[in-house]
C-alpha cells in the first residue's frame, strides 16, 4: 500500500502580511511603525517597501520587529523565506508568460 501526504492548500504566511497585519491591527500608520523601530536610516518608505514586497528588512530590523510585535523572531525569518519563494514563484511565472506572447508574436 501507497501512502500519500495530503497536499496542503494553505499558503505559507509571508513577512509582508504579518508585518500590514501587526501595523494595521494596532491602528498604526507607516511613520509610525518606523519611529516605534527606532533604529537609523529606517523610515515609513522603508516600511512601506517591505510591505509591499519591494526590498525585506535586515537580521537585525527583524529582531527589532520581533520585540516591538511580540512575535518569535524565526517565525518572522521563515515568513520572509517564503515572501522570497513566493516572489521568485511570481516572477518566474510572468517570465514565462511573457516569453511564451513574445515568442507568439515572433512567428505571427
Amino acid at each position: 500500500m501507497k501512502l500519500k501526504l495530503k497536499e496542503s492548500k494553505e499558503t505559507p504566511i509571508t513577512l509582508e502580511v504579518i508585518l500590514q497585519n501587526e501595523r494595521l491591527k494596532r491602528g498604526w500608520n507607516y511613520k509610525h511603525l518606523a519611529e516605534q523601530l527606532a533604529l537609523p536610516n529606517i523610515t515609513a518608505k522603508n516600511v512601506k517597501k517591505w510591505e509591499y514586497s519591494f526590498e525585506y528588512p535586515d537580521l537585525k530590523t527583524i529582531y527589532r520587529i520581533s520585540e516591538l510585535y511580540q512575535i518569535p523572531s524565526e517565525i518572522l525569518v521563515q515568513a520572509k523565506n517564503n515572501g522570497y519563494a513566493e516572489g521568485l514563484h511570481s516572477v518566474n511565472k510572468l517570465f514565462i508568460i511573457s516569453y511564451f506572447f513574445l515568442k507568439e508574436g515572433v512567428h505571427n
